[in-house]
């Protein structure tokens, strides 16, 4: 089964998986990219640097995804694809991460959603310096030193052509649906502790909860569902704004992950707006009260003339709380 970006990326936690790059001679593909960092004297990005980061973070965005790896020295092969063979660990490298992750709304234009990156130490303080790069629905997006579009070819970095732009620019006209989640009041330990229910899960602690169109067209027909931990860890409801909004519970369909649809039944979602759906609430086990310091939900959006869009929010409910 051929891998997928993201699965490379998740694959490479240990300085042992990059030293099997280059043990295999693994060769550079539409979905792998390897950098060595310009200079070794400090961990401080040079221009060089950062123009091959926007380049790559525009072929991949452009394209179907993929990961940059600083840190590998390559070669070209006889396919004419440049091979994995020395590492190069970059010094201070995380420093080098922090100065490229901040670096990362201004590298591309329109910046890139759902960048990762991490930092695989091969001694104190050198090591390499990984970002994944998924594909993006706002193309096309144009590296900022080198001002040009760029995507993931078989062999490298290819300029998009002007029919490539022309067809990425319709595609901007279609909805790019989003989850936001934003906390909604302070609680006390011990209004949390008197509210708790029979089943023995603390009173709620609540969330505003919003769809955001991040698109350029109107969206129609919306559906969201969201996924909690185990229902043993944390029981979930939502109550919607509108009477009209659809809320199910599906946690019996979903193998027993806590799990909401929501639909806000003949909602329109124009572009750019956020839009406040209802409040959503979080109720903690108090027997998994202590091992729970943050609370994952995993949301996937549906939309007319829209590809599903996916996401994780961490909603730290215990920094919600004020200790007593």
């Amino acid at each position: 089964m051929a891998q997928s970006s993201r699965d490379i990326y998740d694959r490479l936690v240990t300085k042992e998986d990059v030293a099997r790059l280059v043990s295999e001679k693994v060769s550079e593909d539409l979905y792998l990219e390897f950098k060595q960092k310009e200079g070794t004297d400090s961990g401080s990005p040079s221009e060089g640097d950062k123009r091959h980061f926007g380049d790559t973070l525009s072929q991949f965005a452009n394209s179907d995804g993929g990961v940059l790896l600083f840190g590998i020295k390559t070669k070209r092969g006889k396919d004419g694809r440049d091979v994995a063979v020395a590492r190069k660990p970059v010094k201070e490298a995380e420093s080098f991460f922090s100065k490229l992750s901040s670096y990362l709304p201004h590298a591309i234009q329109p910046s890139a959603d759902g960048v990762l990156g991490k930092v695989i130490l091969q001694t104190r303080s050198a090591g390499y310096v990984i970002f994944y790069v998924p594909k993006s629905f706002k193309t096309p997006h144009r590296a900022s030193l080198s001002r040009e579009y760029f995507k993931r070819g078989e062999f490298g970095k290819c300029r998009l052509e002007h029919f490539d732009l022309e067809d990425m620019f319709g595609r901007r006209q279609k909805p790019l649906m989003k989850v936001s989640i934003d906390p909604l009041q302070e609680v006390t330990i011990k209004s949390l502790r008197e509210g708790k229910d029979q089943d023995g899960y603390l009173a709620a602690i609540q969330y505003n909860f919003f769809l955001h169109n991040e698109g350029r067209y109107v969206a129609k027909n919306v559906m969201a569902t969201l996924e909690f931990p185990g229902k043993d860890v944390v029981k979930a409801e939502f109550v919607p704004l509108h009477a009209s909004t659809n809320v199910q519970n599906i946690t019996d369909l979903r193998g027993g992950s806590a799990t909401l649809q929501i639909s806000p039944a003949g909602e329109i979602f124009y572009p750019e707006v956020l839009t406040r759906i209802g409040t959503l609430q979080i109720k903690l086990s108090e027997s998994k009260f202590d091992a729970t310091p943050t609370v994952e939900v995993r949301w996937n959006i549906f939309a007319e003339d829209m590809v599903r869009q996916t996401g994780n929010t961490d909603l730290n409910p215990k920094s919600r709380i004020l200790w007593e």
